[in-house]
C-alpha cells in the first residue's frame, strides 16, 4: 500500500518507523518505549540539561531526539545497554537486584531521579508530551483539515484497534465522517470488525493477512474483470469487501 501519508498508532513499539514510516508521519498518540523521560513532571533540572549522549535523529523506532525533546526532559533510549534479561525475574519481570535500578542509564540525566519510558499509561498525570510530538500531531490535524474543508476523499485502513482503548478506532471513524463523498474506514481485526452502518468495511482477519489482501483486491481492480462483485450489508451494519478465495461477499458483524 505504500507509505507516503500519515499513520496513527496507538502502538508503543516503533514498529512503523521499523517497517520504513519515515518519523515525521507517525503520529504516536501513546508516546512510545524508545524515549525515557524524569519520573517527575516536570523535571526540576531539565532547563539546565547538558548534553545528551547515546541515541540521536533515525534511531530504530524512536523518532529520533530533537534539542526541544531534550530541553523537555525527553531522551533517546538507546543509552539502556542489551543483555540485561539474566538480571530479571521472568514471573515478576522485576529486576532480581533492585539496587540495579541505580544504574546511570536508568535515572535521569538531568536531577538524577529515576527514569521512566515516555509512554502515556491511561490517567497518567506525569506523562511528557514531547516537543516533536505535538509540532508531528499539529501537521497531521493541519493535514486533515485541509481534506475535510476541500471535502477530499479519504480512505482509512485500521489494523488491529482494540475495543479497551479506542483512540484509534475513534481517531478513524471521525477522520473519515468528516471527509468528502466516496471516503472509506476499512476496519481490519480478527473480533472486533463491526463498523459504522456508513463509509465503512469490516475484514476479520490479522493485520498482515487483510493488509495483503487489499493489496491483491487493488492488483485485480486494474485488470479486465470477468465477474462483477457486490458489496453486502450486514444487518449490523458492516460491510465487506469480495472474498478473494471464493469470489462471494464475505459478510461481517
Amino acid at each position: 500500500l505504500g507509505n507516503p501519508f500519515p499513520v496513527f498508532p496507538s502502538n508503543i513499539d516503533g514498529q512503523f518507523q521499523k517497517a520504513g514510516f519515515p518519523d515525521e508521519l507517525v503520529v504516536t498518540c501513546h508516546g512510545d518505549l524508545h524515549h525515557l523521560q524524569c519520573i517527575h513532571r516536570p523535571c526540576p533540572k531539565a532547563s539546565v540539561r547538558g548534553p545528551v549522549e547515546g541515541g540521536g535523529a533515525g534511531d530504530a523506532g524512536g523518532g529520533g531526539r530533537t534539542g526541544e525533546d531534550e530541553a523537555a526532559g525527553v531522551w533517546s533510549a538507546d543509552c539502556i545497554p542489551g543483555g540485561l534479561a539474566a538480571l530479571i525475574d521472568p514471573g515478576s519481570l522485576r529486576f532480581r537486584d533492585p539496587a540495579s535500578l541505580q544504574a546511570a542509564h536508568f535515572r535521569c540525566r538531568c536531577c538524577g531521579g529515576l527514569a521512566r519510558p515516555n509512554v502515556w499509561f491511561c490517567k497518567d498525570r506525569n506523562f511528557e508530551l514531547r516537543p516533536s510530538l505535538v509540532s508531528r500531531r499539529q501537521r497531521y490535524i493541519e493535514w486533515l483539515g485541509e481534506i475535510h474543508e476541500a471535502q477530499r476523499q479519504l480512505v482509512v485502513v485500521e489494523c488491529g484497534g482494540g475495543m479497551a482503548i479506542p483512540s484509534v478506532r475513534v481517531e478513524g471513524e471521525d477522520a473519515v465522517e468528516g471527509a468528502g463523498p466516496g471516503s472509506l474506514l476499512i476496519r481490519i481485526n480478527p473480533t472486533d470488525c463491526k463498523v459504522p452502518a456508513d463509509r465503512a468495511v469490516g475484514l476479520p482477519f490479522g493485520a498482515a493477512e487483510g493488509i495483503q489482501r487489499l493489496v491483491t483486491a487493488m492488483a485485480a481492480l486494474r485488470l479486465p474483470q470477468p465477474v462483477q462483485h457486490k458489496v453486502s450489508t450486514s444487518r449490523a451494519g458492516s460491510r465487506s469487501l469480495p472474498s478473494l478465495a471464493t469470489g462471494r461477499p464475505r459478510v461481517t458483524g
